[in-house]
């Protein structure tokens, strides 16, 4: 709790009055939910909970706990939001394509780069999340990954109803046109 503090006292001096972290955890939101209620905060904060195939079910309700605790309409603190990565980078081949990179082999494993978790376990995840009530950002470099994110929100939203939920896709490199 000092850390922060010393911190926020710095982060003021600047002119920072808000910060966003898109690998929050647990004992963060713990930490600045008490400083909210002693009335000792002075930025806004902003985190989202890193997710990935692995995510248990019990995980999900602590985030869903904490989001609801922190309340998703408080100016100062929010915890409404979900971080997944769908693929990996253009220049290690790990973006996922939806043509072949030009680069390499067709026969090379990641000629069309690679998914960081698997599209069904990802809808899974985003479409119970977003029944949650959490904004989801999926990091997407490749057009494939790109397509698949796009698809998993129209999924969720087909499945929970249409709501104001901002989901967005971080990070774009590549999209294919047919998608914008």
């Amino acid at each position: 709790l000092d850390a922060l503090r010393k911190g926020m006292t710095l982060a003021a001096s600047l002119g920072i009055t808000s910060v966003q972290n898109a690998n929050g955890t647990a004992e963060e939101i713990t930490l600045f939910k008490k400083l909210l209620n002693e009335n000792e905060l002075t930025l806004r904060y902003a985190a989202a909970f890193s997710v990935d195939e692995n995510t248990s079910d019990e995980e999900v309700a602590l985030f869903t706990h904490l989001k609801d605790s922190v309340g998703v309409n408080n100016p100062l603190l929010r915890a409404d939001a979900i971080k997944f990565m769908i693929d990996g980078v253009i220049e290690s081949h790990t973006g996922y394509m939806i043509q072949p990179y030009s680069d390499i082999s067709s026969t090379d494993p990641l000629a069309l780069g690679q998914l960081a978790v698997p599209i069904e376990k990802y809808q899974a995840l985003v479409t119970k999340l977003d029944k949650n009530g959490f904004r989801i950002y999926t990091h997407a470099i490749g057009d494939k990954g790109v397509r698949e994110s796009l698809n998993a929100y129209e999924n969720a939203a087909n499945i929970n109803g249409k709501r104001d939920a901002r989901h967005r896709v971080e990070h774009i490199e590549t999209i294919s046109p047919d998608d914008i």
